[in-house]
């Protein structure tokens, strides 16, 4: 598969854009009522997601962002198997290596918990997150409300879908969820 220069650009563009908006996110969050997390929203953005720059993420996320792009573009974009096995390996290596992803915590997991078919369902295996810790919590639902805010979607649905279903997370963790998600980015409705 041919990786071309506007699809190396286009990447870049969404990533500084993506932890643009996380810092916006984690600077609202420093100016809510959750002033207890004021030290740990300021140093959110300085390495939020920075593994996507390097291999081996780098270029599997090229293509990952430019079949994004081009869904919403209703463009079709076909990767060949290769390249599909790539980027799934690239998602869980990112997600076991950035502790603000909950397969981050889970001690026990060694296989690919990401649905080959669609990325952004939850699959078969549910990853424990009950040892997470409230800082990356909290960036975790920055990031949320950063993709919910590029792809004009709503954090809560996608937190909806997913607790307890593709994350174990305990009543605590749940609470404080949606507790930041509320403050981030409004009442659930």
């Amino acid at each position: 598969m041919k990786i071309t220069k506007e699809m190396i650009d286009y990447s870049k563009q969404r990533q500084i854009k993506h932890v643009g908006l996380v810092k916006k996110y984690a600077d609202k969050l420093r100016n809510s009522e959750f002033k207890q997390f004021d030290n740990i929203a300021e140093n959110i953005p300085t390495l939020h997601d920075k593994s996507k720059l390097v291999e081996p993420e780098f270029t599997p996320y090229v293509c990952i962002n430019w079949k994004y792009k081009c869904f919403d573009e209703g463009v079709e974009f076909i990767c060949d198997e290769k390249m599909e096995a790539r980027m799934n390996e690239a998602t869980f290596h990112h997600v076991k290596n950035n502790s603000h992803h909950p397969e981050y915590w889970d001690m026990f997991l060694n296989e690919n918990p990401i649905n080959s078919i669609d990325r952004d369902k939850p699959s078969d295996i549910i990853v424990d997150g009950t040892l997470m810790e409230n800082q990356y919590l909290i960036e975790m639902c920055c990031d949320w409300c950063a993709v919910s805010d590029e792809r004009k979607t709503n954090p809560f649905d996608w937190a909806k879908s997913n607790i307890n279903n593709r994350w174990k997370f305990n009543s605590h963790q749940e609470e404080l969820i949606y507790d930041v998600l509320s403050a981030l980015w409004g009442e659930n409705e």
